[in-house]
C-alpha cells in the first residue's frame, strides 16, 4: 500500500508540477507582464484630451453568493484628428471586490461629462490610460504567476531529484551484487606457501655405504 501511495505521489509530482510551470508562466508573462510593462512605459507617454462617457458601479455576485463591486468607466479621446475610446483607469484595474471602496471612489473621481487627461501609447494609440504608472494591483496577475511557476519549478525538480536518487540507490546495490558475484577464480585457490617446507632430518646411517 505504502509503494503504491509513493508511486501514486510521483506521478500526481511529474504531472502537476510541469502543468504548474506552464499555467505559471502563462499568467506571469502572457497575462501580468504585458500589463507592468503598459504601467511602467505610461508614465512617458503622450497626452490627449478626453471626456467621460460612462461612469457607474457594475454590482454582481460570486459563485458563493457574495455581492462584488467594480467601476465602469468610459472616455473617448482624439489623437491626429482621429477618435478613439477607452476603459482603463490605471493598469491592473477592473477587478471587483466585496467592498464597493474604491469603485465608489473611482466613479466620484471620474463623473460622467467630466473632461480629463489621456495618456496613450505613441505605438498604438488604442492603449492608453487616465493614471499612468504602476499601482499595487498592476502586480496581481503577475505575482500570481509568479508563485505558480516557482511551486512547479520546486515540486518538478523534487520529484525528479527523488527519480534520480533512487536510481542511484539502486544502481549501486546492484553493482555491489555484481561485484560480490564476479570474483577472480585464482582468488578462490591459495598459492602453496613453500617457505613453511622444512626437509626430513638427515639419518646418520644414510651417510656411508654398508657393504655385508
Amino acid at each position: 500500500m505504502q509503494i503504491k501511495q509513493q508511486r501514486g505521489g510521483l506521478f500526481a509530482g511529474l504531472v502537476f508540477g510541469p502543468l504548474l510551470v506552464i499555467v505559471g508562466y502563462a499568467i506571469a508573462f502572457m497575462l501580468g507582464k504585458p500589463i507592468l510593462d503598459h504601467a511602467w512605459a505610461s508614465k512617458t507617454w503622450p497626452q490627449a484630451t478626453g471626456t467621460i462617457t460612462r461612469s457607474e458601479i457594475e454590482r454582481s455576485r460570486s459563485k458563493q453568493g457574495t455581492a462584488m463591486y467594480s467601476c465602469v468607466i468610459d472616455y473617448e479621446y482624439v489623437v491626429d484628428g482621429k477618435p478613439f475610446n477607452g476603459d482603463t483607469v490605471w493598469f491592473g484595474g477592473g477587478y471587483s471586490s466585496s467592498s464597493d471602496t474604491v469603485a465608489r471612489e473611482a466613479v466620484r473621481k471620474y463623473p460622467k461629462g467630466k473632461s480629463v487627461k489621456v495618456y496613450y501609447s505613441p505605438e498604438d494609440p488604442n492603449v492608453s490610460v487616465l493614471e499612468p504608472g504602476a499601482v499595487f494591483s498592476s502586480y496581481i496577475l503577475f505575482g500570481i504567476g509568479l508563485a505558480f511557476l516557482i511551486v512547479g519549478l520546486l515540486l518538478t525538480g523534487a520529484i525528479v531529484f527523488k527519480i534520480l536518487l533512487g536510481g542511484l540507490l539502486v544502481g549501486t546495490v546492484v553493482a555491489t551484487h555484481l561485484s560480490s558475484k564476479q570474483q577472480s577464480p585464482v582468488s578462490q585457490f591459495a598459492p602453496p606457501n613453500f617457505s613453511s617446507f622444512q626437509p626430513p632430518p638427515n639419518d646418520p646411517k644414510d651417510d656411508g655405504i654398508n657393504i655385508g
